[in-house]
């Protein structure tokens, strides 16, 4: 460990950001979610859901985003909540853990959400 007035090493510089990275990204998902739980990203080649079923219907689209976001914040603010329950000795591990298999989860319910909707909305049922 350092004493006062010493330079950090490579190694402790990157564990620090690593640490505060980690602790950002329930944050920053839930930033990112909020124009798409309100609708206000079109199609676009960068930002958003972006699967064979959002791209073939502007309708799909929307409502795949609004639920993906509507997903995304509730991982995110459980990531907030960990951050400020955990010890700071498992917190990056279980952050890892939490973001890892919420976003895989995230990815296929919604993928086959998507799915389903383009399908319904082609057959002309209702959906969601």
């Amino acid at each position: 460990m350092p004493g006062a007035g010493s330079v950090l090493g490579a190694s402790e510089v990157w564990g620090e950001l690593h640490f505060a990275c980690m602790e950002a990204i329930g944050p920053i998902i839930v930033l990112l979610s909020i124009p798409l739980l309100f609708r206000w990203i079109p199609r676009n080649p960068v930002y958003g859901f972006r699967v064979a079923a959002t791209l073939a219907d502007a309708s799909v689209w929307y409502d795949a985003n609004a639920l993906v976001a509507r997903h995304m914040i509730a991982l995110g603010l459980l990531m907030v909540a960990l951050e400020l329950t955990l010890p700071v000795s498992m917190r990056i591990i279980v952050l890892r853990v939490v973001a890892v298999i919420g976003l895989a989860v995230v990815i296929v319910v919604d993928w086959r959400a998507a799915n389903r909707l383009l399908r319904d909305r082609r057959l002309g049922r209702p959906s969601l």
